[in-house]
C-alpha cells in the first residue's frame, strides 16, 4: 500500500508517466491477492498463501486507505477500479463494526 501510495505522489511531483506505470504493479497485487471476496487480506507467508496464525488479521484503516488510493489512481490514469471500489466500502462498514464490537488488536 505504501509503495502503491509513494509511486503515486511521484507522479504527482515530477510529472513523468513512468511513476504511473510502475504503480500497476502494487495495483494488480491488491486487485489479484490482497482483495478477498468480501474483505481485504494483507498478511501472506513465503509461498504468497494467507499465514495461518496471521492471514485472518483485517486492518480497518489499511481498508480506508486502499478505497481514497484506488480512486485517486482511478483519477489519474482513468483504470477501471469499480470492483474493488464497491467491494471495500462493504467490507470497512463490517469490519470496523466488528472492531467496535470485540475490540482492536493494537
Amino acid at each position: 500500500m505504501h509503495l502503491f501510495e509513494a509511486l503515486i505522489v511521484s507522479f504527482e511531483l515530477t510529472d513523468n508517466a513512468l511513476w504511473l506505470e510502475r504503480a500497476k504493479a502494487p495495483y494488480q497485487l491488491f486487485e489479484n491477492h490482497f482483495l478477498q471476496q468480501n474483505h481485504m487480506t494483507e498478511f501472506f507467508d513465503a509461498e504468497f498463501k494467507l499465514g495461518p496464525q496471521t492471514g485472518t488479521h483485517i486492518d480497518p484503516g489499511h481498508h480506508y486507505e486502499w478505497i481514497w488510493l484506488l480512486n485517486h489512481y482511478h483519477k489519474l490514469t482513468r483504470t477501471d477500479v469499480s470492483q474493488p471500489s464497491s467491494a471495500l466500502p462493504e467490507s470497512t462498514a463490517t469490519t470496523t463494526k466488528q472492531s467496535i464490537k470485540i475490540g482492536f488488536n493494537v
